[in-house]
């Protein structure tokens, strides 16, 4: 006997968690994140590998792109967080390399 126990297929949250696109740009010291769905943007978190809060920017509204800098930051991985308005989050990671 096969059984199912779920029926769910790739939805709208699901597609608005993967169209974010995070790139640390080492060269410039920039954090770039993508927002090609243009969704409302709540807040953007940075996290160190210990969980330590780095920085966290609120209400940022719905913008195609953002930028904010890494300079000040040592080499490292680094959890960006993203939370949207409708209560999605995204987490991502990256690799500052200053």
């Amino acid at each position: 006997e096969i059984t199912f126990k779920s029926n769910s297929s790739l939805g709208v949250k699901d597609l608005a968690k993967e169209s974010f696109v995070v790139y640390q740009n080492n060269s410039t010291k920039n954090l770039t994140i993508s927002n090609p769905l243009l969704m409302d943007l709540a807040t953007c978190s940075l996290y160190d590998v210990a969980g330590k809060l780095i920085f966290t920017k609120k209400d940022l509204g719905v913008n195609s792109s953002y930028k904010f800098s890494t300079s000040g930051l040592g080499d490292g991985i680094y959890i960006v967080k993203l939370s949207t308005k409708d209560n999605l989050e995204v987490g991502k990671k990256i690799i500052i390399r200053n």
